[in-house]
Parts: structure tokens; C-alpha cells; sequence
């Protein structure tokens, strides 16, 4: 009876790792599925929130709170163009001098079109924009905005380079893999995948503080994929909107020096 009893237990167990075992490779099934999506695409759409520390407000349990600094929406074709609008960061009236003053937390907004041989930044507060050059391919990340949506991993040929699958994720309905650098050993990056879609979900980056917990220090959520989307034929065309002006005439316009400054527009 107790070999009997025995062979039982095994076989519960074999069959719990195997189910283990399935449940591991279709998570790794789905996450590879949407990397394969993404580089088969040739255009792509998507949207970005950029979670940082609110400076303003003080941590209360050791964890600093955070606001979405922007959104970016995203539109990207093969093999070099890009468009991404984002929205405005907080904007702050504080009192200076006797008089009353504007800042903005973050990036003030702005839109960036890029047609693979050159590129426009349109400031949307100041209506003003900036000339540049275009980007060799969508992984180059030459300029902010391209790096801020993390476009040189997103579209790099191997991604997943050095993460790990985490099997005890305790993320509900997400799939999480996991990357530490032995150089240093006190960050971590974890990407998070939705479990229904296999879908970039979220990126966050984390730090170890002195009592050895980690600190969430910045996130990136992911949202809305559309992979190979129709796009308006004029999606990516380099051209100032109406009533925005070159920095260069801003600069005339106000008596700021851009002497120092390049491809700020004709």
C-alpha cells in the first residue's frame, strides 16, 4: 500500500511539474509571438506614459509617488520613420519677484517627424519648431524622443537579450521577465507582457536602497498596439505647421542668442 501511495504522490508530482512546465513555455510562447509581430510589421502604432517621481509631493512609505510625466502616440514604418505627438508634462504658475511665473515638470510637449532623412520638432507651447537630421533606422536613438519611448530596444534585433523569465511574477494577469547586470548589482530592470495577448504591457526600472529593498524609480507603460496599421499618406511629412515660426526667429523675435545652436530652422 505504501508503494502504491508513493507511485501516486510521483505521479501528482511529474504531472504538476509538466503543467508547470506547459504553462512556462506557453507564456514564452505568447511574448515571443509579439516580438515576431512586431518585427514583421512594417508599420506600427502605439502609445507610451512615462511615469516618473512627482518631485512635488513627499514619499510616505519609503516609495515615491509617481505621476505620468507624458504620453507619446507613437506611429512608426520600416525600416526609418517615425511620428510621435506627446503630450504636455505639468505646468506650474508659482509666484517669483513680486511676480507670477510658468514651468513645466517634465517635457512642455511637442510633436516629432521623422521621414528617415530629416526631422521636424514642433514645441507646442512656444509654436516654435526645430530642423534636424532624419534617423538611419527606428533602433538608432540619436535624438530624445526616439529614446524616450525606448525605440532602440523595442526595435533591436534581439530584445530580450539577458532577461529571464520570472515564474513567480505574483502579477495576476501579467507575464514578467526579469534583468540584473553583475556590474550592478543594485539596479533591476522588469518588462511586463499581458497574459492574454502576449503584448508589451510595461518597463520599469528599479534601485536598491540602503535597506536592501528595491525602489520602483521609473515605468513606462505600454498600450494600444496596432501592428501594420493603413497610414495617411502624409503621415510622416516634414513640414511646419501654420502658425509655428523657426527658433532662429524666436530667437530674433525675443533678443535670445542662438548663436550656439544647429538646424534650428530657415
Amino acid at each position: 500500500m505504501r508503494n502504491v501511495t508513493l507511485l501516486v504522490l510521483a505521479a501528482l508530482c511529474i504531472c504538476s511539474s509538466s503543467a508547470k512546465a506547459a504553462v512556462d513555455d506557453s507564456n514564452e510562447a505568447k511574448v515571443a509571438q509579439f516580438w515576431k509581430r512586431l518585427a514583421a510589421s512594417q508599420t506600427v502604432c502605439f502609445t507610451v506614459r512615462d511615469w516618473q517621481d512627482d518631485l512635488t509631493v513627499p514619499a510616505t512609505d519609503g516609495d515615491p509617488p509617481f505621476i505620468v510625466a507624458n504620453t507619446y502616440e507613437v506611429t512608426a514604418a520600416r525600416p526609418n520613420k517615425m511620428r510621435v505627438l506627446v503630450s504636455p508634462g505639468i505646468e506650474r504658475e508659482t509666484t517669483r519677484q513680486g511676480g507670477r511665473a510658468r514651468s513645466y515638470l517634465f517635457d512642455s510637449g511637442h510633436l516629432y517627424i521623422d521621414d528617415g532623412k530629416t526631422s521636424i520638432e514642433c514645441m507646442t507651447r512656444l509654436h516654435t519648431y526645430t530642423m534636424g537630421k532624419g534617423m538611419a533606422s527606428l533602433e538608432s536613438d540619436h535624438n530624445g524622443t526616439a529614446y524616450a519611448i525606448k525605440a532602440y530596444w523595442l526595435f533591436s534585433a534581439r530584445p530580450l537579450e539577458g532577461y529571464k523569465l520570472v515564474t513567480k511574477a505574483g502579477q495576476g494577469t501579467l507575464i514578467t521577465y526579469s534583468y540584473t547586470d553583475p556590474k550592478y548589482p543594485k539596479l533591476l530592470e522588469q518588462i511586463y507582457f499581458d497574459r492574454a495577448t502576449g503584448n508589451l504591457n510595461m518597463f520599469s526600472t528599479f534601485s536598491k536602497g540602503p535597506n536592501g529593498k528595491w525602489m520602483e524609480m521609473s515605468r513606462k507603460d505600454f498600450d494600444f498596439w496596432d501592428f501594420d496599421p493603413p497610414l495617411p499618406a502624409d503621415t510622416f511629412e516634414i513640414k511646419p505647421p501654420r502658425t509655428y515660426i523657426s527658433m532662429s526667429e524666436f530667437g530674433r523675435l525675443h533678443h535670445i542668442d542662438l548663436g550656439g545652436t544647429k538646424n534650428q530652422g530657415k
